[in-house]
């Protein structure tokens, strides 16, 4: 058994909210090679699915890389009986957040949304109560009486991208935003829970390894619209796609104040 094989079969779920919030997935190795991730960085970084559970419903947000699909089926399997009625959401036409779709497809009663297209599983995409029928920012899903997910506007993204909002656990799905933080070990890189955030040239890297047009921005828009974002809605956890989630208001208001001062470097050409 290779390493990264025992890493795979040791990840667990991560439950953020007993039986309402789960992240799965697992820690993949950084070596230079993962093209969203500073190439000096070493260390590990999550691969993140995040589970909502709510009265006999399901909904997964991304699937994460297919490197970790074992341990996500695995874990997913744990909470979910096979062929129980899943809704899947995917935030980007990428694959580091649909690696795992088709197996689900052959698992589950899957339903799909968001930015990748099921018909090529042979599954119909899911239409919305929308203008055009897609998941756009305002349309909302609801799990239970008591559960409503929301698309909000994604104040980040480089291509077509979707951010939801759980409103009853408080928690912001921010597809490819929000990576910046990684682990020493496989464990540790899954969820951040200190009030200690990097410091802002750290995550301004981590930013640019995406984000490469940051180094040319020259309004506020960018950095209003994240204050605007977390003005508007109160948030507890903040779940990637990549990267450990950040869990805890205390975690989470320092996370995006580091966030917020290194986007405000770029307006003002502090990183040049």
């Amino acid at each position: 058994m290779t390493p990264a094989t025992a890493e795979l079969e040791l990840a667990v779920a991560v439950e953020l909210v007993p039986g309402r919030l789960y992240t799965l997935g697992a820690a993949v190795e950084l070596d230079g090679r993962i093209s969203w991730v500073p190439p000096e960085v070493r260390g590990y970084q999550a691969s993140n699915a995040h589970l909502l559970l709510e009265e006999g419903r399901a909904l997964l947000v991304e699937t994460g890389v297919a490197a970790v699909g074992p341990a996500l089926l695995r874990q997913l399997e744990a909470l979910l009986p096979l062929g129980s009625p899943l809704m899947v959401i995917v935030s980007r036409p990428e694959f580091d957040c649909s690696g795992s779709v088709a197996e689900l497809s052959r698992r589950y009663e899957l339903s799909g949304a968001g930015a990748y297209d099921f018909t090529r599983v042979g599954l119909s995409n899911l239409r919305f109560a929308s203008r055009s029928g897609q998941l756009e920012p305002g349309v909302a899903i609801d799990l239970g009486p008591q559960r409503r997910v929301l698309a909000v506007p994604p104040a980040l993204r480089m291509l077509l991208t979707h951010w939801l909002y759980d409103e009853a656990t408080h928690s912001l799905f921010t597809a490819d935003s929000f990576t910046h933080v990684y682990g020493s070990t496989p464990a540790l890189a899954r969820v951040e829970r200190s009030p200690q955030a990097p410091p802002a040239e750290a995550v301004a890297a981590s930013l640019l390894a995406k984000f490469w047009w940051l180094r040319h921005l020259r309004s506020r828009h960018v950095g209003d619209a994240v204050e605007r974002l977390f003005d508007t809605h109160d948030v507890d956890t903040i779940a990637p796609s990549n990267g450990a989630v950040i869990h805890g208001s205390r975690a989470v208001a320092a996370h995006v104040a580091a966030v917020l001062a290194a986007i405000r470097g770029f307006e003002s050409r502090r990183w040049e």
